[in-house]
């Protein structure tokens, strides 16, 4: 529809060829400015909605359940399934972050830590063991026991040269918003 006040796209772009999706949505976001376009978009990929987006629904089972500016629900998911709608989580029942020693909030809310506020702190009498770890592109996922109880989690992080070993003793610490540990 030539001069169209708002586009409306359904999974824009997902069949093309990765090598040249994000040249395209850069100029599918760029034509829209260009025109002055509002962009209203479907699609499956927390990546594009990040990039792109300035609010989102999320649906789940037909039914909203989130809506509101990407930044605040990806900081502050207000569950597990919208956190995971925006991207990869570790997230943590109140009850689990306490035996993981994830500092909670007071209110007693799960926490969310997504990879970049990850930090592995090495401690020899920390309350975590690696079971194994391993880079999978810009991302890590280290599988942690913890000693209190003997539970098991994986863990995404950012990756790094080294990642911990296996056999290591350590506490998980939050990346503060600027870049460093809490």
């Amino acid at each position: 529809a030539a001069d169209a006040s708002v586009l409306v796209a359904d999974e824009p772009l997902v069949h093309v060829d990765p090598a040249r999706r994000d040249e395209d949505w850069e100029t599918l976001v760029q034509e829209t400015r260009d025109r002055n376009t509002s962009l209203v978009f479907s699609t499956h990929a927390p990546e594009q909605v990040l990039r792109h987006a300035d609010r989102v629904v999320v649906l789940a089972r037909g039914r909203v359940i989130a809506a509101g500016e990407v930044a605040a629900l990806y900081a502050r998911p207000p569950s597990r399934e919208v956190a995971e709608s925006l991207g990869p989580v570790n997230w943590f029942e109140p009850e689990q972050a306490d035996t993981w020693g994830i500092p909670a909030p007071a209110n007693q809310q799960a926490v969310g830590l997504r990879p970049e506020q990850i930090l592995f702190e090495l401690d020899p009498s920390g309350p975590l063991r690696v079971l194994d770890s391993r880079a999978i592109g810009p991302l890590g996922e280290t599988t942690l026991e913890c000693l209190a109880d003997d539970s098991q989690l994986t863990i995404r992080h950012l990756a790094d040269a080294a990642g911990p070993a296996a056999g290591q003793r350590l506490r998980i610490g939050i990346r503060g918003a600027d870049g460093t540990g809490d």
